[in-house]
C-alpha cells in the first residue's frame, strides 16, 4: 500500500499523514528559512544597522553557493519520493548552519542556544520528511557553518572597523543606516538613564 501524503497548504510541503503532529511540525519547520528571510527584512528595516545588512548578505551569498554546489554535484534527492531538484547539499540545512554559526559568533549569549536548536530541528526535519538523505543534510550543515564562520570572521576583522566610515556616506544618511557599536552604546546609556529614574 502506498504511503498517503498530504500537502501543507501554504507552501506545498509533503508530510506523512500517519506521523501526526511530528510530521506536521516538520512541515512547519520546513518554512523556517522563508520566515527567517522575513525576519531579516524586519531587522534590517527596523534597526537600520550595517551589521544586519552584512549578515543578510552572507545568508544570501550562502544560498548562492548552495545553488552552485547543487548544480555541480547533481546528486538526486532520496528515491523514496518523487521530488524535483538536486539534494546535495540540503539548502535548508545549509541556510540554518550559516545562521547558527553566525549567531554563535556574534549574538548575545541568550540567543545562541535557540539558534543552534532551531538549526538542528530544521536539519532533522529534512531527513524525517525524506526530502534529503542524512549525508545531504550533514554536508549542508557543514558548508553553512563553515561559510558562516568565514563570513562572521570577515565581518569582525575587515568590515566592522569600517562601519563608522560607511555610516558617514550620503547613501547611509539617506537610508538612515547606523554604526552598530556606536548605536548600541548610545542605546545602553539611554536604557541606564531610564532605569536610574
Amino acid at each position: 500500500m502506498a504511503e498517503e501524503l498530504r500537502a501543507f497548504g501554504l507552501t506545498h510541503v509533503l508530510y506523512p499523514v500517519e506521523s501526526g503532529l511530528v510530521g506536521y511540525g516538520c512541515a512547519v519547520l520546513a518554512l523556517v528559512p522563508q520566515a527567517m528571510l522575513v525576519w531579516y527584512g524586519g531587522v534590517v528595516y527596523s534597526r537600520r544597522q550595517w551589521d544586519s545588512v552584512w549578515m543578510l548578505a552572507g545568508q544570501l551569498a550562502c544560498e548562492g553557493l548552495n545553488d552552485l554546489l547543487k548544480k555541480a554535484i547533481r546528486q538526486p534527492r532520496p528515491q523514496t519520493r518523487n521530488f524535483d531538484g538536486y539534494g546535495m547539499p540540503s539548502s535548508h540545512a545549509q541556510f540554518m548552519g550559516y545562521f547558527a554559526a553566525y549567531m554563535v559568533l556574534t549574538a548575545h549569549p541568550l540567543e545562541k542556544v535557540p539558534a543552534v536548536v532551531l538549526a538542528v530541528a530544521v536539519a532533522g526535519s529534512r531527513v524525517f520528511l525524506a526530502y534529503h538523505s542524512v549525508e545531504q543534510v550533514i554536508v549542508g550543515v557543514v558548508v553553512g557553518v563553515v561559510f558562516g564562520v568565514v563570513w562572521a570572521t570577515v565581518a569582525r576583522r575587515a568590515v566592522e572597523p569600517l562601519w563608522p566610515l560607511i555610516t558617514r556616506n550620503p547613501i547611509s544618511n539617506l537610508l538612515r543606516m547606523k554604526d552598530t557599536e556606536t548605536n548600541l552604546t548610545a542605546e545602553h546609556k539611554a536604557w541606564l538613564a531610564r532605569k536610574s529614574k
